[in-house]
């Protein structure tokens, strides 16, 4: 997708073309999830279930493209939530340390 051999470079500049969420910040464009990692702009996607959920990001200033899965609690809040979370920020800390 970010090569260029999918969809053509205008199409993907559309997706690329966010809303807004209730704090002003980009959240969302057509199919791709914003994020902003250590100030790094990722384009992606995540999704979650009862018991399962992942992420899958491409950080093109980094040249990054990073997968993480968990098969337990994403959408039930509990400790082991919390936990994945802790771990999520910590395994990007050190991906986009200097």
């Amino acid at each position: 997708l970010f090569q260029g051999k999918l969809i053509s470079v205008e199409s993907f500049e559309e997706m690329k073309q966010t809303v807004n969420n209730t704090k002003g910040e980009p959240a969302y464009g057509l199919g791709l999830d914003y994020a902003k990692e250590n100030n790094i702009i990722g384009w992606g996607h995540s999704g979650g279930g009862l018991g399962a959920g992942c992420i899958l990001y491409h950080y093109p200033e980094k040249d990054v493209t990073i997968f993480l899965g968990v098969n337990m609690c994403t959408l039930l809040e509990s400790p082991a939530t919390d936990q994945i979370e802790k771990m999520r920020v910590e395994i990007f800390d050190v991906l986009f340390s200097e």
